[in-house]
């Protein structure tokens, strides 16, 4: 017979590097640390070495799962907290931190909607919420397929296409992008049509302003430049 796998927690710690760092012939902007919950981690600490870890170390050591061990020294030593999993953020419909999907159609691994940005794993990606131009879904109509795509396009032009993510997920995903105020390639090319872009300005109030091609086009319609209005 079947014997049942245990299912077994796994944290994962991603360090944002400030500065690439070169091993060997890559070059690595960012780490990112695994460690099954069930393990125990322990780091010994030199008190007059790094006074910044000292507190945290009992007897010297610092101990408990892997990731939080991580945590703790990183936190210590670039005076940052780290940023935890928030539920209310994103919370996938198996309960979890993220949802399993490929990347190019090639990778696959796990997406991670956070308050910071969109991370992916196993071929790590990170586009911060800053970055993000517009998002799109794709295939969420489609009766025959029980997976959609997300499209996210960063400011700089880079397309990020992740695919094969369940539907049952698309709500808590939407729901995710609304919070982040991530807007639609649909909502951009409307406010583009337009000639009006709406800007959040914090407190739940929209701005909507006329975009430059908007204000061209009432100069080029009328003829008249701001000096030609002006008698002399």
């Amino acid at each position: 017979g079947h014997r049942a796998v245990p299912k077994v927690k796994v944290g994962l710690t991603a360090i944002v590097l400030s500065k690439p760092i070169v091993v060997g012939k890559s070059t690595l902007s960012y780490l990112v640390l695994q460690g099954k919950d069930s393990d125990k981690a322990e780091a010994s600490v030199d008190a007059a070495a790094c006074t910044a870890i000292a507190p945290l170390a009992q007897g010297g050591k610092i101990t408990g799962p892997p990731n939080d061990v991580v945590s703790k020294l990183v936190a210590a030593l670039t005076q940052k907290a780290p940023r935890k999993h928030d539920p209310y953020t994103f919370l996938s419909a198996k309960q979890g931190a993220a949802v399993k999907c490929n990347i190019k159609s090639v990778h696959d691994g796990f997406l991670f909607p956070t308050d910071a940005g969109v991370w992916f794993v196993n071929k790590f990606v990170f586009i911060p919420k800053k970055e993000v131009h517009w998002i799109e879904f794709g295939r969420t109509s489609a009766v025959s397929t029980r997976t959609f795509d997300l499209t996210v396009m960063t400011k700089d032009g880079a397309k990020h296409e992740f695919s094969m993510i369940e539907k049952e997920e698309h709500n808590r995903l939407l729901e995710y992008t609304k919070k982040l105020k991530f807007k639609t390639k649909e909502e951009l090319d409307k406010e583009k049509a337009s000639g009006v872009k709406k800007e959040d300005t914090g407190g739940g109030k929209v701005e909507e302003k006329k975009t430059e091609d908007a204000k061209g086009a009432v100069k080029e319609s009328t003829g008249k430049s701001e000096g030609d209005t002006k008698e002399g």
